[in-house]
C-alpha cells in the first residue's frame, strides 16, 4: 500500500474512532503486505491487523487499545513505547522487535513469539498467557504484574532487574536464565525453578549500603581537601598548628577507610546470603506445591 493511500486509510479510521463508528471507516488492514510501514504516534484503536505482513514496521508511541494483531508478522518492527491494551497478538511473530518501554495489558499473548526482541523496561500486567516465546529477549528492567503464563520459554533471556510481582508460571522454560530480578508473591507450577529473585527489602538494603559509600567517598574529599589546606597554610605562612588537626586528619582517614570496608561487606553480605535465603524459600515453596 502506498504511503498516501496508507494515510488516507488511517485519517479514515481516526475520524471513525472520534465519531463513535458513525463516521469514517474502521481500519481494516487483514492479510496486507505493509513491510516498513509508518505508524508513529498513530491512534489506531481497535484496528485490525490480522494476518499481516508488518516486518519492520514502525508503532513507536502508538495507542493500540483493542487492535487486533493476531498471526500477523511484526518481526524487527519498531513498537517502542507502544500501549498495547485489551489487544491480541496471539500467534503473532514480533521476533527481533524493538519494544522498549512498551505496555501490554489484558493483552492476549497466547503463541506470541519475541525471540530475540529487545524489551527494556516493557510492562505486562493483568493478562494471562499460554506459550508465549521470550527467548534470547531483552527483559532488563521489564514489570510482570498480575500475570499468569502457562508454558513460557524464558530460555537464555536477560531479566536484570526486572520485577516480578504476583506472577504465577506453569510448567515454563528457565534455562540459562540471565540477571537477578525483583521478586513478590511469584509461584512455579511443574516447573524447573532456575530462577534468581530479590524482594523489595533486600533492594533496599543494598540502597542504604550504596549511600555508605557513597558517604565514605564523600568524607574522604572533605578529609583529603582539609588535610592539603592545612599543610599549605604551615608551609606557605608557616602557621603553628594545632597537634589535634593531625589527630583529627588520622581518624578521619581511619574512619573513612572503615565505612568503606562496612559498605562492601554489607553490599556483598546482602548479595549472597539474601539472596541464598530467597532462594531456598521460593524452592521450599515448589516443593510443597509439588507434593
Amino acid at each position: 500500500m502506498k504511503p498516501e493511500k496508507l494515510n488516507d486509510v488511517i485519517k479514515k479510521h481516526e475520524i471513525w474512532l472520534k465519531s463513535d463508528g458513525r463516521k469514517g471507516v474502521q481500519a481494516n488492514f487483514e492479510g496486507m503486505d505493509l513491510q516498513q510501514a509508518l505508524f508513529d504516534g498513530k491512534t489506531l484503536d481497535n484496528a485490525i491487523f490480522k494476518g499481516t505482513n508488518l516486518t519492520r514496521a514502525k508503532f513507536v508511541n502508538c495507542s493500540l487499545q483493542g487492535v487486533d494483531f493476531s498471526d500477523s508478522d511484526l518481526s524487527y518492527a519498531d513498537c517502542g513505547e507502544a500501549h498495547f491494551v485489551h489487544a491480541n497478538l496471539s500467534g503473532a511473530n514480533l521476533s527481533g522487535a524493538i519494544l522498549l518501554n512498551s505496555q501490554f495489558q489484558r493483552t492476549n499473548l497466547t503463541n506470541a513469539n519475541f525471540f530475540s526482541a529487545r524489551m527494556y523496561k516493557a510492562k505486562f500486567c493483568d493478562l494471562s498467557a499460554e506459550k508465549v516465546c521470550f527467548e534470547n529477549v531483552d527483559l532488563t528492567g521489564a514489570t510482570f504484574e498480575n500475570v499468569v503464563l502457562s508454558e513460557p520459554d524464558f530460555l537464555r533471556t536477560n531479566i536484570t532487574n526486572a520485577a516480578f510481582f504476583n506472577v504465577t508460571i506453569i510448567s515454563g522454560n528457565m534455562d540459562k536464565i540471565v540477571g537477578i530480578a525483583r521478586v513478590s508473591d511469584l509461584a512455579f507450577n511443574s516447573t524447573e525453578q532456575k530462577f534468581i529473585g530479590r524482594k523489595p527489602q533486600i533492594l533496599f538494603l543494598e540502597k542504604i549500603s550504596a549511600v555508605t559509600l557513597l558517604a565514605s567517598y564523600l568524607f574522604f574529599a572533605i578529609v583529603a581537601i582539609a588535610t592539603v589546606t592545612t599543610l599549605f597554610l604551615k608551609w606557605q605562612y608557616d602557621i603553628e598548628i594545632n597537634a589535634y588537626i593531625y589527630v583529627w586528619v588520622v581518624f578521619g582517614l581511619i574512619s573513612m577507610l572503615a565505612s568503606k570496608a562496612i559498605s562492601f561487606y554489607t553490599l556483598n553480605l546482602v548479595r549472597r546470603d539474601a539472596i541464598g535465603k530467597e532462594m531456598a524459600k521460593i524452592n521450599s515453596n515448589l516443593q510443597d506445591r509439588r507434593q
